[in-house]
């Protein structure tokens, strides 16, 4: 389990690399499993195939596939966590 080995390994940071549009799930999980005792960061892959753009994202379907369907998720983990 993540948080019982980042203790056993006493370690203090953690920096968290994902695309863009699902920084915010990932921090809020990595919070929930590991808690307060270690700083974390987090920061957005650059853009490519698998990330959209920020500021294009919306003129693909590929684009809205992803953004909508992190919101769906931003919905389930509140429900559930």
């Amino acid at each position: 389990n993540l948080e019982s080995k980042l203790k056993q390994e006493e370690w203090q940071n953690i920096l968290i690399i994902t695309s863009a549009y699902h920084t915010r799930r990932a921090l809020w999980t990595f919070e929930d499993v590991v808690g307060n005792d270690v700083n974390m960061g987090i920061i957005a892959s650059p853009t490519g195939e698998d990330t959209p753009p920020p500021w294009i994202w919306w003129l693909s379907s590929r684009g809205w596939r992803l953004v909508a369907g992190e919101y769906v998720k931003f919905v389930v983990y509140w429900v559930y966590y």
